[in-house]
C-alpha cells in the first residue's frame, strides 16, 4: 500500500537528513522544474518509493518514481 509520508503519522525517516521534500526538480539543463512536496512510502517495504512535485505550469502534482524519469 502506498501513502503520502506525511499523512502517516507514526512513520518517519530514518535519517532527517534524506528528507528531500523542498529540494528543487531540475531538467538535464538544470533548469528548474518545480520543488518535491511529498515522499510516497510503501507501507509493505517500508521504503521512500515515489517522489511528488508540483511542475511549473502544472497546478496539479506530478508522481516519479525515480529522479531519472522525472
Amino acid at each position: 500500500m502506498l501513502g503520502a509520508l506525511s499523512r502517516l503519522p507514526s512513520w518517519e525517516l530514518d535519517r532527517k537528513e534524506e528528507d528531500i521534500r523542498g529540494w528543487a526538480v531540475r531538467d538535464a539543463n538544470g533548469r528548474v522544474l518545480g520543488t518535491v512536496d511529498e515522499l510516497i512510502v510503501d507501507t509493505n517495504s517500508k521504503r521512500v518509493t515515489q517522489v511528488s512535485s508540483p511542475m511549473a505550469g502544472n497546478s496539479r502534482p506530478t508522481t516519479c518514481s525515480s529522479a531519472i524519469t522525472c
